[in-house]
């Protein structure tokens, strides 16, 4: 039978992939002599049978009649061609669902006859056109189109259809399944530009997070296997916004999942998920893992580990004690403390990755083994482009509140006399070979990593690229020259300028970034 929990899915067997990516945009093929650096020519891109065959449509042979899907906008044997593109492309970073369970249900057709499953598979078909836009072109251009015509639309409409069949009692009842909806759809509108849902999709998200407990390991009692794996997922996924809650949310407008209270008594260790792979996977046992095999949910597990790391030790609650954490009340009253804190966060952090996987080091080959599928290669490349780009932006992250908070410990200082010119100096450049490290390491990364990697990371990667170049602005003066590295000018100049020339490579949304202004308007107040 099909549960809410074990529902959300595949064997990769029987999803081929596809034969005609080659590395291609919507804005067209990115060729080696690009000025991004991409080494496309070498990317092992997912091979897959030609659509035209529909042969991945066989392989699912799901039924054409569905009750829930407008079958003139959205045609019903899109879907596993959808589907498809999602367990190929986006999976590896968004891994809210068992493969093997989803896909059984899926192919008995559960999603024209459950609304909540099939509120899961539009919200996965809006999470795979927002990572990959230029999907939407395929499909437009099928034998039987879809009728969407913006990456918005489809977004908008999955969601429409995702909340058309809900029953009035939808949230008398909790499941993973309905958190993963809403979650998937929060990704999906802040992927497309649309800010104002992204943060209403993301208050569901935390409120059935809450709900689940998903912070507590005690209220794991009684699950499964599977279970048990996608709640320490989703308590990943739920982490990661709670890092951009504790270290970017500057309009303070956001609601977080946890407070640094309840972050005392959450046993970190134990809420990471396991490293095995979906498939080893089964109701009543986690199956083996060896360590030198490459591994979806071990890089996962990794990629979680570097969030937490940046505001807490990983350590069970009972080894880690005060020292460990620290509470946004007392930032205020003793900066001194915080900032040491945040020197700790980012020692450990600026590290973190020396122990990581040797399939996941920034030097790994592209070539993982023969025993290694081209498809898994493809998708183990993503996820460690996803790995140290975040790795990064997390220092550059912590090095933002550094920065802040030293003229605050500088100024009242009765010993020394400085005038606030000085301060803001010594502010800006107390940590500049810090940063200087991370932008010329990020830069390495990004032209390391074949372009169509950063695109499937799409805008997150894109203000993250924003969040470190931006940081080289402040290192120049009014004369246009670093406080303490004079010489540092030309530098500065050449690292902005390779930014920008990336981004203009990446970002075609010609959307700025809304996250930390105010988008919405107070009718009482016109």
């Amino acid at each position: 039978m099909f549960s809410s929990e074990t529902g959300v899915l595949c064997d990769p067997s029987t999803l081929p992939f596809n034969d005609n990516v080659h590395g291609n945009s919507t804005w067209g093929p990115h060729s080696t002599d690009q000025a991004d650096g991409a080494h496309i020519a070498s990317t092992r891109t997912p091979s897959t049978p030609g659509l035209a065959g529909h042969a991945s449509h066989h392989s699912m042979a799901i039924s054409e009649y569905n009750q829930y899907l407008d079958g003139d906008l959205f045609p019903v044997d899109l879907l596993p061609r959808v589907i498809n593109d999602y367990m190929t492309y986006v999976y590896p970073i968004v891994q809210l669902i068992h493969r093997p369970t989803f896909l059984r249900n899926f192919r008995d057709n559960r999603h024209a006859q459950d609304p909540n499953f099939f509120a899961l598979v539009m919200a996965l078909c809006a999470v795979t056109v927002a990572h990959r836009p230029e999907k939407l072109v395929e499909y437009q251009n099928s034998p039987t189109p879809l009728r969407m015509q913006t990456q918005l639309d489809l977004v908008d409409y999955c969601h429409a259809k995702s909340v058309q069949y809900r029953s009035v009692r939808y949230f008398d009842e909790v499941s993973h399944t309905k958190w993963a909806t809403a979650f998937l759809f929060y990704t999906s509108f802040s992927q497309a530009g649309d800010v104002n849902k992204s943060r209403m999709m993301e208050v569901e998200a935390a409120l059935f997070a809450r709900l689940l407990e998903l912070h507590r390991v005690s209220a794991y009692s009684g699950l499964n296997c599977i279970q048990v794996q996608l709640r320490k997922k989703a308590f990943g996924f739920m982490m990661h916004a709670y890092v951009h809650h504790e270290l970017q949310n500057i309009r303070k407008e956001r609601i977080a999942f946890i407070d640094c209270s309840t972050l005392h008594e959450v046993d970190l260790e134990e809420l990471l998920p396991a490293p095995q792979e979906d498939e080893d996977i089964t109701e009543n046992s986690y199956g083996l893992y060896e360590v030198a095999q490459p591994s979806l949910a071990a890089a996962f597990r990794l990629r979680i580990e570097l969030f937490l790391t940046a505001v807490t030790e990983i350590t069970s609650k009972n080894r880690r004690g005060s020292k460990g954490m620290n509470c946004r009340c007392t930032r205020h009253t003793d900066p001194l403390s915080y900032m040491k804190h945040l020197r700790a966060r980012l020692h450990e952090l600026k590290y973190k990755l020396d122990s990581a996987p040797w399939y996941l080091r920034q030097w790994a080959p592209r070539e993982l083994g023969t025993e290694v599928s081209r498809d898994k290669e493809f998708q183990i490349s993503l996820l460690r482009a996803d790995i140290h780009t975040t790795h990064l932006w997390l220092q550059t992250c912590i090095l933002d509140h550094l920065e802040y908070l030293t003229p605050t410990i500088l100024s009242p200082s009765p010993s020394l006399s400085r005038s606030p010119q000085e301060i803001l100096h010594l502010a800006a450049s107390s940590d500049w070979e810090l940063r200087e490290e991370v932008c010329r390491q990020l830069l390495q990364v990004l032209s390391l990593t074949p372009h169509i990697y950063l695109e499937i990371l799409g805008i997150y990667l894109i203000h993250k690229i924003r969040d470190v170049a931006s940081a080289l602005l402040s290192r120049l003066d009014e004369n246009g020259e670093n406080p303490i590295s004079p010489s540092s000018h030309d530098r500065v100049k050449q690292y902005l300028q390779e930014y920008s020339e990336k981004l203009r490579h990446l970002d075609r949304s010609g959307k700025p970034n809304f996250e930390s202004l105010q988008t919405w308007i107070d009718t009482d107040r016109i």
